[in-house]
């Protein structure tokens, strides 16, 4: 299976790259990467600060321990992409901000605004009966459930 490395010392929403990145036939891994946020329900990647230990293996010689440096993204694909494909990529790269979000996590941002909203209704009592009812309802089952 085709390896390509890339370098880049920036950060990475792994949402919104994946999506930008739907029309390449490449698995992406921030191997010189670390989680920023972690507990979060966005995966931002970070520069690792140092070499990170991406993978440990034994053979016919012993131990094999493989690093990867500060920044550098591996991208696997079953063929060797093409010249076209990998401009492609590069263009993607340079150009992803990571505060840019996907449809799924504004919409995942809208929900966590209005639920907000829904509970201040709620609390302070301004809310006619039938929605205090509704609100009421929403809130328990969200206390049960993951987060939105």
């Amino acid at each position: 299976m085709p390896r390509l490395i890339k370098v880049h010392l920036k950060d990475f929403n792994a949402s919104k790259l994946s999506e930008e990145l739907s029309g390449i036939p490449v698995r992406v891994s921030f191997a010189g990467f670390v989680p920023s946020l972690p507990g979060s329900d966005r995966l931002i990647f970070t520069p690792a600060s140092q070499r990170r230990e991406v993978e440990r293996r034994f053979d016919g010689k012993g131990l094999t321990v493989v690093e990867a440096d500060p920044g550098e993204m591996y991208f696997d694909s079953d063929r060797e992409l093409t010249a076209e494909e990998i401009v492609q990529l590069d263009a993607i790269l340079s150009s992803h901000d990571s505060a840019n979000l996907t449809a799924e996590q504004v919409r995942q941002d809208q929900d966590r605004t209005d639920l907000e909203e829904l509970r201040r209704m709620y609390d302070v009592g301004v809310a006619p009966p039938a929605l205090r009812l509704a609100v009421r309802l929403i809130l328990r089952t969200q206390r049960n459930a993951e987060p939105i």
